[in-house]
């Protein structure tokens, strides 16, 4: 009884403020009063109030770790009719203030105070004995420091692996006299002096229901984000813009790990276990549409990349076919002035002949009518020198002819030149046409001689019944050229991938495959890539394993939903080169 007395005596006699001491430890400065008086008015009354003991701070005799399956309530009094003021996680740490007569404990823990039952702590030594396991040994650096250097060992003339800044923390890994082995990050560990950091351990702390509604608003909010950005991912995707697909799936996995980190900052919440579940279900939904993402984006950049090979292809092509009509054209002039130049010098002896040849004429009428030795030998010289320049003249006349001959062949050969380089051109750039789907109606596909001309050894070896179910499948997925693709999509009217499309064909014939191309390559009969047969699927590596899928139509073609931009198109075998074949007939 005299206890009792003293008891309420002490507790209406006590006044003063609750003060957080150096060690973190709360203690009373002088009485429990000033700590109820905080913590509400229905605790204040003292009709309701139980008698609270002061417990003054002794190591780890005030000190208690939860040991609870997910949390307990702390309350704003000693029942469990109390207004619930906070959570206490498993192993969180409290400082005990004051006890009850009938087994509950004023704690304070974090910005928490209140009452929780004492059968869910331990304290004592085997507070101090779990303290080892759940506390977290930290070194912060003391203020001041401006840049503390991390070393390879614990020698100050060692290696400086790293450096930290005033008041950073950082885990303790093992105590070694006067150095500290720390991690600096997740693959970073090296040693500080003790000289300049204070270590202390810490524990995980009570959580007050304000400060858990506000993280759980903050998951909802990164959920909220991440759900939003994830259907801009998907709506890039059907627009045909990887990049902007893969910057909003950036976005969400960003969102989402966010969330993820928040949600999970108490281990044992389950009250956000709701939140948690949609995360995983989101992260799920938007790793499909991150690889969909980085996959459009690969194939946007390869196409582009593709273009401007084409381009400068063409643009290299057409400057050495300019160039070798150029040459051409210079060598068709330089045989021309040849040529000229040979007419004139062959006219000019055509003219020296007849000059020559007339002045024989005029020495042999001298010769005859003033007849000497003399006169008769200059005109037979005259008349050799005539005979000497026509025979220059021919000469001259043929090697002009001949020249000309040859500058109009040098132009011929130009203008063929030219003529061919354009053609060839023209012949590689309808070839990409086809290739990238733009074909005309009557040059595409013939679906009556498809199965046709596969090669003999195809046909030969494949029964009637088997080549007619081949065609019917052909045929079938050939009437669905022309509608829309759509990522993740499934319908052959309204919008398929590329393995949803052939899933979607098989499945009209019996044949169940896989969701994923990937998954499909790995089921049916393999199947050589020269002795394919309409029917056969085509696989294509993509960036990270096999990527696309297609159906062999027979003629060298394909029948597949190609992109956002071409839907389901046919396109050439070798568009891309396919890696691997399937038959299931």
């Amino acid at each position: 009884m005299k206890r009792s007395v003293l008891m309420k005596l002490t507790a209406c006699c006590m006044t003063g403020a609750m003060v957080l001491g150096s060690t973190g430890v709360v203690t009373m400065a002088s009485g429990l009063d000033s700590a109820l008086a905080g913590m509400g008015a229905e605790i204040a009354d003292s009709q309701q109030q139980k008698e609270v003991v002061k417990v003054a701070p002794s190591g780890y005799d005030t000190v208690a770790i939860a040991q609870v399956d997910e949390y307990v309530n702390i309350r704003d009094a000693a029942s469990t009719e109390g207004n619930v003021v906070g959570k206490l996680y498993n192993n969180c740490k409290a400082e005990i203030l004051g006890k009850t007569d009938d087994g509950w404990y004023l704690i304070q823990s974090g910005e928490v105070t209140g009452y929780v039952s004492s059968d869910y702590f331990v304290t004592g030594s085997q507070a101090e004995a779990l303290a080892q396991e759940v506390g977290t040994d930290m070194a912060t650096v003391k203020g001041g420091t401006e840049t503390l250097m991390v070393r390879s060992s614990a020698d100050s003339n060692s290696e400086a692996i790293s450096m930290v800044g005033d008041s950073e923390k950082l885990r303790v890994l093992e105590d070694d006299g006067d150095w500290v082995k720390v991690a600096v990050d997740d693959d970073v560990e090296g040693y500080v002096s003790k000289e300049y950091v204070d270590c202390d351990t810490e524990f995980v702390e009570a959580e007050s229901v304000e400060q858990a509604e506000a993280r759980k608003a903050a998951v909802q909010a990164a959920l909220d984000k991440a759900t939003q950005m994830q259907e801009a991912a998907y709506a890039a995707m059907n627009a045909a813009d990887g990049n902007e697909a893969a910057y909003a799936a950036d976005q969400a996995n960003a969102a989402l790990a966010e969330a993820k980190m928040l949600a999970s900052e108490q281990e044992y919440d389950y009250e956000i276990q709701d939140l948690t579940d949609q995360i995983a279900y989101v992260a799920q939904d938007t790793s499909v549409a991150s690889v969909w993402a980085q996959e459009a984006q690969a194939e946007e950049e390869r196409i582009a990349a593709e273009k401007a090979a084409q381009e400068a292809a063409e643009a290299q092509a057409a400057a050495e076919a300019q160039a070798a009509a150029d040459a051409a054209a210079q060598t068709a002039a330089a045989s021309q002035a040849s040529a000229d130049s040979q007419e004139q010098e062959a006219q000019q002896k055509e003219q020296a002949a007849a000059d020559a040849w007339q002045a024989a004429v005029d020495a042999q009428n001298q010769a005859d009518q003033n007849w000497s030795e003399e006169a008769q030998a200059e005109a037979d010289a005259a008349a050799q020198a005539a005979i000497e320049a026509a025979a220059a003249a021919e000469a001259a006349r043929q090697q002009a002819e001949a020249e000309a001959a040859a500058a109009e062949a040098a132009r011929q050969q130009a203008e063929a030149e030219a003529a061919a380089k354009a053609e060839q051109e023209a012949q590689q750039k309808a070839q990409q046409n086809q290739q990238d789907g733009n074909y005309d109606d009557g040059s595409s596909y013939d679906n009556s001689s498809s199965s046709s001309s596969d090669s003999s050894s195809s046909d030969s070896s494949s029964s009637s019944s088997s080549s007619s179910i081949r065609q019917s499948v052909v045929s079938y997925a050939l009437q669905f050229v022309g509608n829309p693709y759509v990522y993740g999509g499934t319908s052959l009217t309204n919008g398929a991938d590329c393995s949803g499309f052939v899933l979607s064909v098989m499945a009209n014939f019996g044949i169940s495959l896989p969701r994923t191309a990937a998954s499909q390559s790995t089921v049916g009969t393999p199947v050589s890539l020269d002795s394919i047969q309409p029917g056969d699927l085509l696989f294509y590596q993509g960036s990270g394993g096999i990527g696309h899928v297609t159906m062999y139509i027979g003629n060298g073609q394909v029948v597949h939903a190609s992109n956002p931009s071409t839907g389901i198109t046919v396109s050439s075998i070798d568009y891309r080169t396919p890696c691997c074949a399937r038959s299931f007939f």
